[in-house]
């Protein structure tokens, strides 16, 4: 089941221009016999290719991340206790940038408001904070873009 899970993953891959190369890396071999125990482990990790597709993506970029930092020629977000994070990235929807600008763009009182009644009740210490996750649907991650979009407007007093 695994490896049929795996043939759809690189067929998948391949549609967005992920060569077969990748599969050719010592690496990516490191990611599929991780991915491969994940999935002994715990049956419905991967409930489908996309999912499994992200997992070696987020993987490659890790071991990107690490190849860089160990030869010094990049950095990167760190927590405090050394794990790399995944970097900001951008919406399609725009939500994200939206709210990262009205941040970026408080004042004053403003950046304690947004701080004690927008990030703390979601428990985010930080505009981009990953300490917390969970996993969501489309519909789900949409909507909390939504709600916190709303909640910055109102606590910066912007209306659309």
């Amino acid at each position: 089941m695994f490896d049929e899970l795996i043939e759809d993953t690189k067929d998948l891959l391949e549609g967005f221009g992920v060569d077969i190369l990748f599969w050719e890396k010592e690496s990516s071999f490191d990611l599929i016999e991780s991915a491969r125990i994940i999935f002994q482990d715990k049956e419905d990790a991967f409930a489908n290719p996309y999912e499994l597709a992200v997992y070696f993506l987020e993987g490659m970029t890790s071991v990107f991340k690490e190849e860089s930092i160990a030869d010094n020629e990049a950095g990167f977000h760190t927590t405090n206790d050394g794990r790399l994070i995944t970097s900001v990235i951008a919406s399609q929807d725009g939500l994200q940038e939206e709210g990262l600008n009205l941040i970026q763009n408080a004042k004053g009182h403003q950046v304690v408001d947004v701080y004690q009644e927008v990030l703390q009740p979601l428990n985010l210490h930080c505009p981009t904070c990953a300490c917390e996750t969970e996993i969501s649907t489309y519909d789900e991650v949409i909507e909390k873009r939504e709600q916190y979009l709303v909640k910055l407007k109102e606590v910066l007093g912007k209306s659309d």
